[in-house]
């Protein structure tokens, strides 16, 4: 949900690991302004793995 994704992403940040948020410009069926993706990396794989390894792999 929208919250661990920037939860997620505050994470990385303070851990100095590049993260992007990606807003939904609605013009499908999701509304605007929805957070839709959010993209982890690149960085080391020790910080990625921090923030990121209690995720499910899809």
């Amino acid at each position: 949900d929208e919250t661990e994704m920037l939860a997620l992403h505050a994470e990385a940040k303070k851990k100095g690991v590049n993260a992007y948020a990606v807003c939904d410009a609605g013009r499908t069926q999701v509304p605007a302004g929805s957070l839709t993706v959010l993209a982890v990396g690149p960085g080391p794989e020790s910080l990625v793995d921090d923030v990121t390894g209690r995720l499910k792999l899809l």
